[in-house]
């Protein structure tokens, strides 16, 4: 993990920076797919990356009307089955929301009151505006594998081309949780 630190003070034209205040942490993995000049959603805010600095991700805020999104190594980890299933239990018991971490239940009572929280046996689909693009996100809650073969189920059924991808068609992205196609 590396720390995102927002710089004090001034850029100088060395590429120096002094390191202020510690925003949180990210994956290596996300960091090392940017270069400076890249933004991204982090924080609640929209973040320019400006380098590295040790174990420090170097930042200012910025104005982007596209900014990348952190993504995280530990969401390729497949589910079982039965881990699945248990996931999407949980998530359906209100009840047991409040055994959660607070970050979790918190997350699950916007979900609610925003939109929707599915049942053990639904899948959660949502689709929203953001820049230039419009967005499908599938909340099967199944594990990555299967995330996967959906995401490439939908490309190939919208492109026409099955799995192979033509510069027109959607993107999609998947996670433990669910996956999202632009």
């Amino acid at each position: 993990m590396l720390r995102v630190r927002l710089a004090r003070g001034a850029l100088k034209k060395s590429g120096a920076v002094a390191g202020g205040r510690v925003l949180g942490e990210v994956e290596e993995y996300f960091i090392e797919q940017l270069t400076p000049g890249d933004t991204f959603v982090f924080a609640g805010e929209v973040l320019r990356f400006e380098g590295l600095r040790e174990m420090d991700a170097i930042v200012t805020r910025a104005h982007a009307a596209d900014p990348k999104v952190p993504a995280y190594e530990g969401g390729k980890f497949p589910l079982s089955t039965y881990l699945a299933d248990r996931v999407r239990r949980m998530l359906a018991e209100r009840g047991a929301w409040a055994k959660l971490p607070d970050q979790v239940s918190d997350w699950l009572r916007l979900q609610a009151d925003f939109s929707v929280v599915p049942s053990a046996e639904e899948m959660l689909i949502e689709t929203f505006p953001r820049g230039q693009r419009h967005y499908l996100v599938c909340y099967p809650f199944e594990g990555r594998l299967a995330h996967q073969s959906l995401g490439m189920l939908l490309r190939g059924g919208w492109s026409g081309q099955g799995p192979r991808r033509p510069a027109s068609s959607p993107t999609s992205t998947r996670s433990q949780s669910g996956g999202s196609t632009t």
